[in-house]
């Protein structure tokens, strides 16, 4: 018996996402910083290892939402993030590569300047990574559903409470059986709302 993984669904990430959101608000109490954030980014994507024989730079996107659980440890928030990243095919004979991915992460504040806050991230999740071939290869789209790992750095500029300016450089590891594992870095630009 053949044993299939099943299909990963943005949206209903994306759902959970905004109902833990709303759900932690009543947990967070009034408190004078915001306990719920929203979040999105672009940039680049740089493959590693097995990743880089196949393809070249990529572009990533993402959005999540986060929140703060207790008021007294501001340092710390959830986030859950969905992403999507697009590696182009390094010729016609290899793939391009696709991943979309939900994970869930820590983020913890390393500063408590209003104007600049550096942060640390760490993060779990699983994604959708799809293969499609080149105009003169002989392989066969496909498509697997993955684990995956994520570390990161990142800085916030902006005042505090308001809407602030990010800075984030992102290691990411997804376990794979097509091309072993996938590792890129992302770097990014993005707000948090």
């Amino acid at each position: 018996m053949k044993y299939t993984t099943p299909t990963f669904s943005l949206m209903g990430l994306v759902a959970l996402a905004i109902v833990l959101a709303v759900a932690a608000v009543p947990v967070c109490g009034q408190t004078t910083s915001r306990s719920v954030n929203l979040y999105g980014q672009a940039g680049l994507a740089y493959p590693f290892g097995s990743l880089d024989n196949h393809s070249n730079l990529g572009l990533q996107g993402s959005l999540g939402v986060g929140f703060v659980p207790i008021r007294q440890a501001s340092d710390l928030e959830f986030i859950f993030r969905a992403e999507y990243a697009n590696f182009h095919r390094r010729d016609d004979h290899r793939e391009s590569i696709r991943f979309l991915t939900g994970r869930f992460g820590l983020k913890l504040n390393l500063g408590n300047d209003d104007r600049r806050n550096p942060y640390l991230l760490l993060g779990a999740g699983y994604g959708r990574v799809t293969l499609t071939p080149g105009a003169s290869s002989t392989r066969v789209r496909t498509s697997e559903n993955d684990l995956l790992a994520c570390a990161g750095l990142g800085l916030e500029i902006g005042r505090a409470g308001k809407m602030r300016w990010l800075l984030e450089a992102m290691f990411t590891d997804v376990s794979g059986t097509a091309i072993k594992d996938y590792q890129f870095l992302t770097l990014s630009l993005g707000l948090r709302l």
